[in-house]
């Protein structure tokens, strides 16, 4: 494709004059685009960066003009906005020192709404950077570059970090947590992504191993039911755990199928269907309610009593029969309580988008990034598990999500000058390189320090 651009646009176009007029049209509308200007902002400060000192003196003459961009929504549709952003020149009368604003020096390029609208395509419609850039320019006239969206993530994802880390300790504190885990090729080595859900909560957290310890420190205080997989990072964390049948059955379908002939396994797996069925014969007419569901703790006993007694020559029995041993006080515990689902499907279905992502850019992505990217799957996931729609959540501005749920709230308040956070502006950018340091990454996101630098910086 590169090559037939190059001939297309620089061979070709020499001897084809269609080709030639084509191009020079293209070049004719994007120098003579005039964008208009739908409201301006004055920036002004009440004191002085050196002496502190508010006897200031704007001079009018001298003023400075940057352009910002955001979209405006409405009932039906949403427009292009331009914001002028000036500034006049000010002078203190103590020092005699001139100096811009600084929170003009930092004012962003582009607003919240269009941020937000961008991101919403990336994340929920899985839209990559070179998509976005070119639907921005055909639909809004604007030229915005892939690396500024980009940034996009990186600004947002610092926006909601405290939206994210709430969100993991409301499931943390709740009643019940379905984990867990799959993993990712990143640029450099593997990492692997963990979920954590309950009903209304979903939450994705990156770690560059797939050792436990972080989790049984995270739940060390979790007082619910903790639903898993039979992964062993799992087994020794304190509390109440149910560990999915569906993953047990799956393995037993698949090894029956795989020995079609063995009559002990065979025997073994009709036992724990036939008991199964009747439970979830249970569950269906009653839901997941103790007190119809714990009457089956009778059968439960009377399947264990029957597999003890019967000798298995049997490897694979043999096997099963010590899975369900060991595992006894962990597969029904949803019996013993109201609302513990017997699987973990809840974690599953969260996981499931996140490896639809992971088709498109496993191998390319790296860590900063992708914990960038999680964070806002986080909160997406997270309002669409409690009916929210996650475009409005993020043009609210909100970022508490039962605020923004709350039919009372009051309307969000128009929002003026919008400005970079420390250390992620233009501004600072360019006075770094001005000053002989490496440009910051964090604008290309091609080191990983970047991600530590964005969230460390308040």
């Amino acid at each position: 494709m590169p090559y037939f651009d190059y001939q297309r646009d620089r061979v070709f176009l020499r001897t084809n004059d269609v080709l030639h007029k084509i191009h020079s049209q293209k070049r004719k509308n994007k120098s003579a685009r005039k964008l208009r200007i739908n409201r301006t902002i004055e920036v002004k400060s009440r004191k002085c960066p050196h002496c502190s000192s508010t006897s200031l003196v704007w001079n009018y003459s001298n003023m400075h003009t940057k352009l910002a961009y955001d979209l405006k929504f409405s009932g039906a549709g949403m427009n292009r906005q331009v914001i002028a952003c000036t500034a006049a020149l000010h002078q203190c009368t103590q020092c005699k020192k001139q100096f811009l604003p600084t929170r003009y020096k930092r004012a962003a390029k582009h607003f919240h709404s269009l941020r937000s609208w961008t991101m919403y395509q990336h994340v929920v419609h899985r839209m990559s950077y070179q998509q976005l850039e070119e639907m921005i320019e055909e639909c809004f006239g604007l030229s915005v570059r892939y690396q500024e969206i980009h940034m996009f993530k990186l600004l947002l994802a610092r926006y909601y970090r405290r939206t994210y880390q709430q969100i993991i300790s409301r499931i943390v504190s709740g009643e019940i947590v379905h984990a867990d885990e799959t993993h990712i090729n990143l640029q450099k080595g593997k990492g692997y992504v963990w979920v954590l859900a309950n009903m209304e909560e979903v939450a994705y957290v990156y770690r560059p191993t797939r050792e436990g310890d972080w989790i049984q420190e995270l739940l060390s205080e979790f007082t619910g039911v903790l639903i898993t997989d039979f992964y062993s990072a799992y087994d020794s964390i304190k509390c109440n755990q149910q560990k999915c049948l569906v993953h047990l059955i799956r393995d037993m379908n698949l090894d029956l199928l795989g020995s079609p002939y063995d009559e002990e396994f065979k025997w073994l797996v009709s036992q724990f269907g036939s008991m199964l069925r009747s439970i979830i014969a249970s569950i269906d007419r009653y839901g997941l309610k103790q007190r119809h569901l714990n009457k089956h703790m009778v059968d439960v006993d009377r399947f264990y009593r029957a597999v003890e007694k019967r000798s298995f020559r049997s490897d694979l029995a043999t096997e099963y029969l010590n899975r369900l041993t060991r595992y006894r006080d962990k597969l029904f515990t949803f019996l013993k309580h109201d609302g513990v689902p017997w699987n973990n499907n809840n974690a599953e279905h969260a996981v499931r988008h996140f490896v639809h992502y992971r088709e498109v850019v496993e191998g390319k992505v790296t860590e900063g990034p992708l914990r960038d990217y999680l964070v806002l799957l986080t909160i997406y996931q997270t309002c669409e598990y409690r009916g929210i729609s996650f475009l409005r959540f993020l043009l609210s501005g909100e970022k508490d999500i039962d605020t923004f749920s709350d039919p009372g709230r009051p309307p969000p308040g128009t929002l003026s000058l919008q400005v970079y956070p420390k250390g992620c502006s233009s501004y600072y950018r360019n006075r770094a390189k001005r000053k002989g340091k490496p440009s910051d990454s964090q604008f290309t996101g091609d080191a990983e320090k970047s991600h530590t630098r964005i969230y460390q910086a308040d």
